[in-house]
């Protein structure tokens, strides 16, 4: 028997729930996305002289397994041996900062870490309404401790405690210690490098996709949803519907919808607001390539951060990582190619002394390029890689703003706003079930999928919602377990959670690596006493 499913939106999401459930015949799958391309906030353009143009920079975690897995299963369309995998290469990054790390910057961030990393999951749950940014009071504002937030696409002053420990630290600090750990970039812009490929692969399986087409309301009738109606006029009917919706636009949906205003979905109206970030990159070109070096087992330097830099800016040199792909095809002198992201708007640039959203565009590029140039360890590598400095005559052009954003009466105003995990929002994430028995939700902010919004987190909020419709012939989606390392302390630390009592790991932590020195030291001294 067919059954027919439903999808809203053609992000990572719900592109997942169809690549799942089209495995199987019995399932006519239909997708409507509001915009003419496919894959969300995660896709890629060209703009007016065909340079590549990216929302944001993008990494692939080596912790992304809900990500990997799918495009493993996407053929290339011009060699279908090969996959979308195989548009992955190393990301190798470096770090800037002309500030100094001073030892009590590393003590008190260690002893958040350490916090953190030892505390039970019910402690680290009441970690959530804390922002990193205030746990490590007593640090200077700019250090790689206070950055970790930015490099996760968060916001440096609002970025979840917990997000930072359970994905920061011990998904992507901690494995780098003891295991092959590799994060990854595409070789191409991420819509020619995977969308083009997985929108054939579901057209091939039948799945259906409508652009320009977005969802209006749905109507309800016994607590089931009988029925949806389209920006088109259409009405439509399924057995099942999924919501692969950016949160503001499932806020509008609700609005409309007295029969979706109860339980959980109560909260998606507060998670817009405090799980709102700017985060935006800006594509500039040069007349020559420009070198960061080797690191040694990564390959060429090709993504760098600067972490005193007000705007928390992010780069990924797209020359270094592209592979058989013009950056710009209507200038050929285009060598070099940057993507230069701002990742924490709130804090004013060095130029104008404003924040990002306060900042035209001409403004903004002129503080991207200060924050940049005017950092003196970047200069200092580029000179000792290349023999000179970056300078403003090597730029060829800057990128237009992304689609989507404009300034509009002194401020930069979005219809496509990121989420991101920020304090407080954790307990306002929403199951992939609703009340509604045939509605879901597969995005990157449902609590199913891992501590950060990410592509890794739509993949795996998408495995779910198809397992939840199919059942066990679909793999589950899998997220990592925290280190076994620090199983033990976890374990203190649940007693003491439990009796309303404190967690003791770091003291103990600290208390056994003083007796150390004290042991070491005493031990020498008594040595060279002999």
């Amino acid at each position: 028997m067919t059954q027919k499913i439903a999808v809203f939106g053609g992000g990572i999401g719900g592109l997942t729930v169809a690549h799942q459930l089209s495995k199987f015949p019995q399932y006519e799958i239909n997708i409507y996305e509001k915009k003419d391309v496919i894959g969300g906030l995660a896709r890629s353009s060209r703009d007016d002289t065909k340079c590549v143009s990216e929302y944001c920079w993008r990494a692939y975690f080596d912790f992304y397994d809900n990500l990997f897995g799918i495009m493993r299963e996407i053929p290339l369309i011009e060699d279908p041996s090969k996959s979308v995998i195989d548009n992955l290469t190393n990301c190798s990054n470096t770090n800037f900062s002309d500030k100094e790390f001073t030892l009590k910057d590393k003590i008190i961030g260690v002893k958040k870490i350490l916090y953190g990393v030892t505390s039970c999951d019910g402690r680290l749950d009441l970690l959530d309404n804390i922002s990193w940014w205030k746990s490590l009071e007593g640090t200077d504002n700019s250090n790689l401790y206070r950055a970790t937030s930015s490099w996760l696409g968060g916001n440096r002053y609002r970025c979840s405690y917990k997000s930072v420990i359970k994905v920061g630290m011990e998904m992507d600090i901690i494995p780098k210690l003891y295991h092959n750990y590799m994060n990854y970039v595409t070789t191409q812009p991420t819509s020619e490098a995977w969308f083009r490929h997985w929108q054939k692969h579901l057209t091939d399986n039948n799945v259906k996709i409508h652009f320009n087409t977005q969802l209006e309301k749905v109507d309800i009738v016994n607590n089931k949803i009988i029925s949806a109606t389209l920006s088109t006029g259409e009405v439509i009917t399924a057995d099942y519907y999924v919501f692969a919706l950016p949160v503001e636009i499932l806020d509008i949906i609700i609005a409309r919808t007295p029969e979706l205003q109860q339980g959980q979905l109560l909260n998606i109206n507060e998670l817009k607001h405090l799980g709102f970030q700017m985060q935006l990159s800006f594509q500039v070109y040069f007349d020559r390539s420009i070198s960061l070096g080797i690191n040694p087992g990564r390959g060429k330097n090709n993504t760098f951060f600067i972490i005193d830099s007000p705007w928390d800016v992010v780069v990924l040199q797209y020359d270094k990582i592209y592979k058989g792909v013009e950056l710009c095809k209507d200038i050929s002198s285009a060598k070099g190619g940057w993507s230069v992201a701002v990742c924490t708007p709130d804090s004013v640039g060095i130029v104008y002394g404003k924040p990002f959203y306060r900042c035209t565009y001409d403004e903004i590029i002129t503080e991207l390029w200060q924050q940049m140039y005017t950092c003196k360890s970047l200069q200092k590598k580029i000179y000792e890689e290349n023999g000179y400095t970056m300078e403003e005559d090597m730029v060829i052009k800057w990128s237009p703003m992304w689609p989507g954003y404009a300034y509009i009466d002194g401020m930069i105003k979005t219809n496509e706003p990121k989420f991101t995990n920020n304090a407080k929002t954790g307990a306002l994430r929403p199951s992939i079930r609703t009340h509604i028995p045939n509605l879901f939700i597969a995005t990157g902010y449902c609590r199913e999928a891992i501590d950060i919004f990410s592509t890794d987190a739509a993949a795996s909020s998408g495995k779910s919602v198809a397992y939840a419709i199919h059942g066990p012939e679909l793999e589950q989606a899998t997220v990592r377990r925290r280190p076994i390392i620090f199983a033990p302390f976890r374990a203190i630390d649940e007693v003491m959670f439990s009796n309303n009592l404190p967690n003791i790991n770091p003291a103990i932590i600290f208390s056994f690596i003083f007796f150390v020195i004290v042991l070491v030291t005493y031990y020498l001294y008594q040595k060279i006493k002999r």
